[in-house]
């Protein structure tokens, strides 16, 4: 079943934010060697290669939106698990 997953991260920028959000969803597919699998995949939705998910499944949602509490920016992703 695919889901839109959100990350929130504290960042200054938004490139920071997508790398940290990038780090979080790597944990979430068991990217790392101490890290179980909950999902199988993810698409961050700048990414353009995907015909399946991101925004070919869920049209054009922002890869990340600033918000005005302490600089805090949320990634989201198409996850699937």
């Amino acid at each position: 079943m695919h889901q839109v997953i959100y990350a929130l991260v504290e960042a200054s920028t938004e490139d920071t934010a997508l790398a940290c959000a990038k780090a979080a969803f790597d944990r979430l597919v068991g990217a790392g060697p101490d890290t179980a699998a909950i999902f199988d995949y993810y698409v961050i939705f700048d990414d353009e290669r995907s015909s399946v998910a991101g925004k070919a499944r869920w049209g054009e949602l922002p890869k990340s939106i600033v918000t005005t509490f302490s600089g805090v920016l949320v990634s989201a992703c198409d996850g699937i698990g």
